[in-house]
């Protein structure tokens, strides 16, 4: 699998968790834990983060996905992802139905995001800045800025949730670069290779009660 690693572990339905970006699988310990009772639980690491190589070669993460969970013989799982995982999470349905059950997603739509809010622009482009720049600590203290968000500050914020997160952005970010850099390859219209999907889909945005079917 190219280098890839992911967790499966536990029975039953399988339940697949996608980290966020400059994360990695470890972000879902807590979940990964009460789940596994009831669910096979696959959490895998994305391309270039946690345990998962570098990658060589343009990829894209749907690509990824679909094919570990051939490879793993899932049969239609259950997605959940936040962010950029959340956008892996609705281009797999979209691209490779077949594969999926349901998505649950939180913090993204699909992979060709585009944003307009002030303070999310500001961010992005100081943390692009000290990316560019090759700071690492400048720019794991402003990725932080999103776990908080706009209204908060990270002293609001439950020192272990902060304390995880920069141990997981340190980790993906300090990474040596690949030998040969690689870019994701570009996606088509989002849709167009699956005008219809039939499985349901709970987007979250903030607290609250899943439907119940």
């Amino acid at each position: 699998m190219n280098g890839m690693y992911w967790l499966d572990t536990g029975t039953g339905p399988p339940l697949v968790l996608l980290h966020g970006g400059f994360l990695d699988h470890t972000m879902w310990d807590d979940q990964i834990r009460v789940l596994a009772a009831h669910h096979r639980v696959i959490a895998p690491d994305a391309r270039g983060h946690g345990r998962s190589a570098n990658p060589t070669e343009p990829y894209r993460l749907t690509d990824d996905l679909a094919a570990l969970l051939r490879h793993l013989d899932t049969g239609p799982a259950v997605l959940v992802g936040v962010s950029m995982g959340a956008s892996t999470a609705v281009d797999t349905a979209l691209e490779h139905p077949e594969l999926v059950s349901a998505v649950v997603v939180s913090g993204a739509g699909t992979s060709e995001p585009y944003f307009t809010d002030p303070w999310t622009t500001q961010v992005l482009a100081t943390w692009h800045s000290a990316m560019a720049a090759g700071d690492l600590e400048a720019s794991i203290e402003t990725f932080m800025l999103f776990a908080a968000g706009p209204h908060r500050g990270l002293d609001d914020v439950d020192p272990g949730i902060t304390g995880r997160l920069r141990r997981m952005a340190r980790a993906t970010m300090s990474k040596p670069p690949p030998e040969r850099p690689a870019r994701s390859s570009p996606y088509a219209t989002p849709g167009s290779a699956s005008p219809r999907s039939t499985f349901p889909c709970w987007p979250s945005t903030g607290p609250s009660t899943p439907p119940t079917t």
